[in-house]
């Protein structure tokens, strides 16, 4: 898959859409199961050294509602 990602971003990420090698099946990269949480997004909440595990499913259903639209956490690795 990562041949599909560096293509999408040759392409600027214009769709997310791809066909998966296994079954041919049209998905979106956004919603394919990465080792660690993953996403494509066009822009980014950045919380650094917060000193506390993951956002609850409330906090993070708060911020959602306050933007309008679904999130999902993903913990940076650096």
């Amino acid at each position: 898959m990562a041949e599909a990602v560096s293509a999408r971003c040759d392409e600027g990420f214009s769709t997310l859409l791809v066909a998966v090698p296994c079954c041919e099946v049209q998905t979106s990269l956004n919603d394919l199961v990465y080792d660690w949480p993953m996403g494509f997004a066009r822009f980014r909440i950045e919380v650094l050294y917060p000193n506390r595990a993951w956002l609850t499913g409330e906090e993070l259903a708060r911020v959602a509602d306050a933007l309008g639209h679904p999130v999902r956490q993903i913990l940076i690795h650096i």
